[in-house]
Order: structure tokens, then sequence, then C-alpha cells
């Protein structure tokens, strides 16, 4: 008979909460929890815990949201850590600044919570790793065909263009991000470039600070106060806040651009689409399974959708999002 390992399991499910036994963690849960890691800072990834553990550039992130831990753990990406009989490893995602996936290593076998990855990374945050793994759970948001993201650079050509269109029709633009770290200071930088001077809304502006403090060069910002005119060429607002700001903009006239993974597939809501993601699209999520190449995927966010796709192509894989 063989002798069972005395190392549990590298992930499990605790109450519907995705745990790493061997260091009582749960990963990216949006309730209150003990301890968790955090993935990154955006706000579906983390809750009030009692300790986070996490990159330091998340830390940063977190340090201005009110629901952040009580106390939070940085870990150096790239750096082995041994815990009892595991090993863990912080790896970059590639999704937004100080984004991290979480590898652990023991009892002969090895895992990957990849969460929201982009392998190809993006002006602030550094291209995904992609390690070979035994089970890889990873994030399934865009995992259909339809999902077929606009490159980085065309994007930023679409955005720079719809500044300059609204420029000529005497409108004041406004750009919509689902979040406030991520493309929002992409988009800064970039324009930026074109020589064009931002505005942003406040929880992008604190964000902004934040990309400063971690030493990457965004250009300055003016923050937006409610009531006055912006002092800039265009606004970044997030969409949780845009009706609030379309009230308080004193402006003559102004037009929105989505940008978002979602931008693909279009609307009436605003004025022009990008479909700019800080998230893998499906093509380069298979891409990525390939390259990680595991025994078994755990997908979640997905429906069961891409779970189903990757059976279809002879992977075994099951969603989460099913249990």
């Amino acid at each position: 008979m063989a002798t069972p390992s005395v190392v549990p399991p590298l992930f499990d499910l605790l109450e519907d909460l995705l745990y790493v036994p061997a260091l009582d963690w749960c990963v990216d849960a949006t309730v209150s929890v003990p301890r968790a890691f955090i993935s990154h800072a955006h706000t579906d990834h983390f809750a009030r815990h009692g300790e986070g553990h996490c990159s330091f550039e998340t830390a940063l992130l977190l340090q201005s949201s009110r629901s952040r831990p009580d106390r939070l753990l940085t870990h150096p990406l790239g750096r082995p850590v041994r815990a009892g009989e595991i090993t863990f490893t912080l790896l970059p995602a590639g999704h937004i600044l100080g984004s991290a996936q979480l590898f652990l290593e023991g009892g002969g076998t090895t895992a990957l919570y990849a969460g929201d990855v982009r392998p190809s990374g993006s002006r602030t945050a550094p291209p995904a790793a992609v390690p070979r793994a035994d089970l890889l759970i990873v994030e399934g948001t865009y995992a259909e065909a339809r999902y077929d993201h606009t490159p980085a650079a065309k994007a930023e050509e679409q955005a720079v263009e719809f500044v300059r269109r609204c420029v000529r029709q005497e409108h004041f633009p406004v750009f919509v991000t689902m979040g406030r770290a991520g493309k929002a200071l992409d988009l800064l930088m970039a324009l930026g470039e074109a020589g064009l001077r931002g505005v942003l809304h406040a929880p992008i502006h604190r964000a902004a600070e934040c990309y400063t403090r971690a030493g990457i060069p965004v250009p300055p910002a003016a923050p937006w106060t409610p009531d006055q005119p912006p002092e800039g060429d265009y606004l970044v607002v997030t969409a949780a806040s845009l009706e609030t700001v379309r009230r308080r903009l004193p402006v003559p006239s102004c037009r929105t651009a989505f940008l978002s993974g979602w931008a693909a597939e279009g609307g009436t809501e605003f004025d022009a689409y990008i479909a700019w993601s800080d998230h893998a699209d499906f093509e380069e999520l298979l891409e990525f399974v390939e390259r990680v190449d595991p025994r078994e995927v755990w997908t979640f966010a997905d429906g069961g959708k891409f779970a189903a796709e990757l059976n279809r192509r002879g992977r075994p894989a099951q969603s989460l999002d099913e249990g």
C-alpha cells in the first residue's frame, strides 16, 4: 500500500473559496478572511482581510483603498519562498502594475494560479511568466472567439485620433475605463507621448501617484475637481463614476470613448468603442494554456464556456463557476 503524502493538495476549495492549505491562504477572496493572497489591486480581487499577501506594487495601490486588508505582507516577484513542505513564488501576470501569479511546488507536483493574465504585458506591467505546471487555474472572462482585442499600439492610435476628432468637432473627450489602474495609466502614457495633457478623476489620480512611487514614469496629470472645467486635453474616469462625472462636468459638449475588452461587443451607450484590454483575449488564453501545458485546468469567471472549449480540444478542464 502506498504511503499517503503528508503534503496537502496545493490548491483546494474552502466554502467556495480557492484555498492553499499549506499556507492557510484564500486566493483573491472578495469576502473578509484571516489570510489571503491578492493577485492585484482591482476591487473584485480583495476585501478587508486580516492579512494580505501580495507584491510591493499591489500593496502601494491597496494603500488608497478603504477596504484594504488590515495588514499587508509583500513578496518580491520571482523569488521562491520555502514554507513548510511547499515552495511558493509570485510571478508577473502582465495584467496591471504589481499583478502576480502564484506558483506552488510541493509533493512532487506543481500548480499555477494565473488569475487575470495578459501574456504580452503592457507599458506598465511586464509580460507574464509562463512556467510549466501540472495544474493551471486561470480566469476565462474573454474566453470566446468573439473577443479579439485590439493590439495595444493600434488601440493607442485610436485613442489619439478620438481626442483629435473631438477637438475638431469642438467636443471635450472623456475616456471611460472599468478600473482605476491598468490601461487608464497606459492611456495616460500613450497620450502624453502625443503631446496631450491628461486630467484624471480622483481614484485614477490616486493610482497614478502610486505608479509614480513605484518608479513608473507616468506623465504629470491634473486631478479633476467636480464642477470645475478640466485643465487639460481629455478626462479619464471609471465606468462606476461616469454618471456623476457627466452631471458635474461643466463643458459645453463632451464625447465618451469606452476602453475595455467588453468594447469588442460594441453598443450605443458610448460615442466610441476601443477594444483595449488588460486581459488576454480568446486566442491569447488558448496559447497561454498550451505553453503552460498542464495536466488539468481549472477555470473561473467563464460560465463553464472556457472549460468546455478546453475539453473539446482534449485538455482536461473544469469550471469552478459550476461547483
